[in-house]
């Protein structure tokens, strides 16, 4: 198995992350299945399961995808980026090319916090998220899902 791309178009594994050959990033992008995520150059998926540095064409492991029965989100780690970036918030920027500012959040329509899909989520301010999800929790809505 060939280590890593080296520039010649050849892809592989090296310690544990996955690089993809230059075709492979452009057969993703002509495929309509995947957006670029412009501000930090991610190419992602339509439901955020795959995300890939353009930086470097490596494939960025997803952490926490099953771990949501604890509250925790899928997160992601961007090299050059401080902190963790949620899975959902990457995925709705990429796909609608709307970067979430200061007083928004992003909701799943489900209510499924692992359907990232991008049909699945919702840009809202943060008090009617707030309010739809209380509402819910507090038996004043039902969710029909």
């Amino acid at each position: 198995m060939p280590l890593l791309s080296n520039g010649c178009g050849h892809s592989g594994r090296h310690r544990g992350l996955t690089y993809l050959s230059m075709n492979e990033i452009h057969s993703r992008i002509n495929s309509g299945n995947y957006a670029i995520h412009k501000k930090y150059s991610l190419l992602i998926n339509f439901d955020g399961t795959e995300i890939i540095s353009l930086n470097d064409f490596v494939v960025l492991p997803v952490s926490g995808l099953r771990a949501n029965k604890t509250g925790r989100r899928p997160f992601v780690r961007i090299r050059g980026v401080k902190g963790k970036k949620s899975i959902h918030i990457l995925t709705y920027e990429a796909w609608y090319d709307d970067e979430l500012t200061e007083g928004f959040s992003v909701h799943h329509q489900d209510f499924n916090r692992t359907n990232n899909r991008y049909t699945n989520l919702e840009k809202l301010d943060a008090d009617t998220h707030k309010l739809i999800h209380t509402q819910i929790d507090r038996g004043y809505m039902s969710y029909c899902g």
